[in-house]
């Protein structure tokens, strides 16, 4: 997360190739990162309602999520999970997008992403998850965000 941060993060948002979050604890200390995309996906990659019948689904996609190694476990994750739920119903406002759609780095990460955060595998690739929008928004909804 560091590497990133320091070299990749101002250059993807200087570029405009991704819009770059970084959270940090309030002591100025960095806690996490997420970066997003826009994407589009296939009707194939998901469920029907979740394509609502388009030939091409817009996606927003979670291009970067990382937590620092040491708040790994302590809830910290799920957390900025919800700041990254609240930034893209934002997002909404000015971009269309009808999933959530990220890349697990590995076989855990997908897991967890599915059974903490109810995100779901793409019918093609077990580490690409989804979540549709219309989800998302109930999930801020009960929280209430």
């Amino acid at each position: 997360m560091d590497e990133w941060v320091r070299e990749k993060a101002h250059r993807a948002q200087a570029s405009r190739s991704a819009s770059v979050w970084v959270c940090e604890d309030g002591k100025g200390n960095v806690c996490g990162v997420f970066a997003f995309d826009h994407r589009r996906v296939v009707p194939a990659d998901v469920t029907g309602s979740a394509a609502g019948g388009l030939t091409e689904i817009p996606a927003l996609l979670l291009a970067r999520f990382a937590l620092r190694v040491d708040l790994r476990g302590a809830g910290v994750g799920e957390a900025l999970m919800t700041e990254v739920f609240i930034a893209a119903r934002e997002s909404l406002a000015y971009v269309p997008a009808r999933v959530l759609i990220l890349d697990a780095k590995n076989a855990r990460l997908a897991k967890w992403y599915e059974e903490k955060l109810d995100f779901v595998p793409t019918k093609t690739d077990p580490l690409k998850l989804y979540m549709p929008m219309k989800k998302l928004l109930a999930t801020l909804d009960v929280v209430g965000l």
